[in-house]
């Protein structure tokens, strides 16, 4: 009978253990530093990408339980798929082998899911609608919780010599006006969403003082995790 590895080391732990001192809080603790290193050794392999911010967000899974009503079971599968990076793609279908893995669409870079969501010249249009339709789905729900919303105003920083940047969005509430850019991250790592926000944090810093001025109120680079995805939720 086959063990993977982990069944392996639980078993040479007990073998080796006298059984007579084993307690209830040992084998949860090991349950424990075998899930942990379960999902450690997932996270090495292409299926388990992204799977370090999917099993400590628990909103990230909610789709999962087959409760949203306004998704068929064949968009379900699909999406179970590129959770999971089983999508056909050619590196995922090609894995361990010396053969061409070049994009079909592009041929440009390797065809993996990522490229194809994010950077294949060939789908840019899809991405240009995907953020539209979030940027506008976003100011939908901040209108309706109360935000004075702006989408794409243009603000000039005469200081930074004439540059200047338009925000998806300015939401203004109780005092406050949230700077708010919708961006979609491949999330490769538990840093991917961070490192976009801080990003965006750098971006838009030069006009916060100017957001502040125009709008009379006081201004706050937000991230969307933040502001944004808890409002979508209430």
């Amino acid at each position: 009978r086959r063990h993977t590895r982990l069944q392996g080391d639980w078993s040479s732990d007990v073998c080796s253990s006298d059984l007579g001192t084993i307690s209830n809080k040992d084998i949860e603790i090991k349950k424990l530093e075998l899930e942990k290193k379960r999902r450690t050794n997932l996270g090495k392999k292409i299926n388990g990408v992204g799977q370090e911010i999917f099993s400590t967000h628990p909103l990230t899974n909610k789709w999962l339980r087959g409760d949203d009503k306004y998704m068929s079971c064949r968009t379900y599968i699909k999406a179970i798929k590129l959770r999971t990076n089983s999508i056909e793609t050619r590196v995922t279908t090609t894995r361990g082998q010396n053969t061409n893995k070049v994009c079909r669409l592009c041929l440009e870079n390797d065809e993996s899911i990522m490229h194809i969501l994010q950077m294949c010249p060939k789908t840019k249009g899809m991405r240009y609608r995907r953020h539209h339709e979030i940027c506008n789905l976003v100011a939908s729900k901040l209108t309706e919780k109360g935000y004075e919303v702006h989408q794409e105003v243009t603000y000039r920083n005469d200081q930074e010599g004439g540059k200047s940047l338009r925000p998806d969005i300015v939401a203004i509430r109780e005092g406050k006006a949230f700077i708010l850019d919708v961006t979609v991250v491949y999330e490769r790592t538990g840093a991917s969403f961070i490192d976009a926000y801080e990003k965006r944090v750098v971006r838009y810093k030069p006009i916060e003082g100017i957001v502040r001025r125009s709008e009379e109120h006081t201004s706050e680079l937000q991230s969307p995790c933040n502001l944004v995805c808890r409002l979508l939720l209430e």
